[in-house]
């Protein structure tokens, strides 16, 4: 399934320094990215994460994965339309830790409307702090007031 990321990604015009993404486009975009098969990429990769989720019984208790890396570095290159569409979805597919993570960066843009939905983000993550350390409960509430 991350393989059909790959292709809407590649087909999109977007590209990837994650280790997910290692081949270079020989294909000259001078028109830029084709936003909405970008986030269609975006979504389906989620998608795939969450089947993987389904498989891996200690998916809650991951530390690292090269997948929510890839999730993540999406999620910073669309802004604000990835991580709306996260706040409703994050749950099942990523742990609170990768959510607030998420949330935190993005928070951290001159965009006033990724800022906004990033408190939107973590505002969604908080009915989940039993899962998460003192410092991740405390920057979710700071981004939310």
């Amino acid at each position: 399934m991350f393989e059909l990321a790959k292709i809407v990604l590649n087909k999109a015009g977007g590209n990837s320094s994650t280790s997910l993404f290692t081949q270079v486009s020989t294909t000259q975009n001078h028109h830029g990215p084709h936003r909405a098969l970008y986030i269609c990429a975006f979504q389906i990769g989620l998608y795939a994460l969450g089947l993987h989720n389904c498989v891996s019984h200690n998916w809650l208790s991951r530390t690292y994965s090269s997948h929510v890396s890839w999730i993540t570095g999406q999620a910073m290159e669309i802004g604000s339309a990835a991580i709306s569409f996260l706040i409703d979805t994050w749950e099942g597919h990523l742990t609170p830790p990768e959510a607030v993570s998420i949330a935190d960066k993005a928070s951290r843009g001159r965009d006033p409307n990724m800022v906004r939905v990033a408190a939107e983000l973590a505002l969604s993550c908080l009915p989940h702090a039993h899962a998460l350390n003192p410092n991740e409960v405390q920057r979710a509430i700071l981004q939310v007031r």
